[in-house]
């Protein structure tokens, strides 16, 4: 009866051993720990190259050491652009004199008795009367007054004309009761003195009332000041710099 039991007990026996296995396995297959996830880590790129390095200009103000005084800031002064009048008639006086100086030359050498003398004489008069003719213009178109140049040109034409007539009539009416003769000298002195008060009238008029321009110039206006600080040895100094 005893090895019928033993083989009776055997399945029960190989049941319990199958089961508390597996509950082992279970139990330990809880007690570990879970997995960490696979995490795929790309290789690392490579470095881009740095950019080079750009120069900076930095304006930095030298400070004076201490025990130094500071420089002296003077600030920048306003300006307002004004109109004044600009007078050059000396020019026109200038160019006269000259004219009138060659005259007076030829005029007397005309009485000499050399034909070389008399050539030069004569050409010195006609350059003289030219030179106070176009002269005076020639300078008001340097100074880009085209108008005045004209106008000019009109009262050193007219002027001895004018003027030299009506000396000629008065030399004449002066000179009636002294026959023929004297009333043609009577004409020819008037006429010839007329034209010089012509002739330097005309100067005059053109330097006095003619020559003047107006002329823009930048001129500094106002008061101007600024503050100025550094620092000086045991502490600092302070003030104003300003323009009057």
């Amino acid at each position: 009866m005893r090895p019928l039991a033993a083989l009776s007990l055997a399945p029960v026996l190989l049941l319990g051993t199958f089961a508390l296995t597996t509950l082992t396995a279970r139990t330990a297959a809880a007690d570990e720990p879970a997995a960490a996830p696979l995490v795929v880590i790309d290789p690392p790129l490579p470095d881009a190259p740095a950019a080079p390095a750009r120069p900076v200009a930095r304006y930095v103000e030298a400070l004076p050491e201490p025990g130094e005084a500071p420089d002296n800031h003077v600030p920048t002064p306003t300006y307002e652009t004004r109109t004044e009048s600009h007078w050059y008639g000396g020019q026109t006086l200038g160019v006269d004199a000259f004219a009138l100086g060659m005259f007076v030359v030829g005029a007397a050498s005309l009485g000499g008795s050399n034909q070389s003398s008399q050539t030069l004489a004569t050409t010195m008069l006609w350059t003289s009367g030219v030179t106070y003719l176009i002269g005076g213009p020639i300078v008001h178109l340097a100074h880009k007054r085209y108008g005045m140049a004209a106008a000019d040109l009109g009262v050193r034409a007219g002027a001895p004309v004018v003027l030299g007539a009506t000396g000629m009539l008065l030399g004449g009416f002066a000179s009636t009761n002294s026959g023929g003769l004297g009333v043609l000298a009577g004409v020819a002195v008037g006429g010839v003195l007329g034209m010089g008060v012509g002739v330097i009238t005309a100067s005059v008029v053109d330097a006095a009332s003619m020559s003047s321009e107006q002329v823009h110039k930048q001129v500094e206006t106002g008061m101007s000041w600024a503050p100025v600080a550094a620092p000086v040895k045991g502490g600092a100094t302070a003030g104003l710099v300003g323009r009057f």
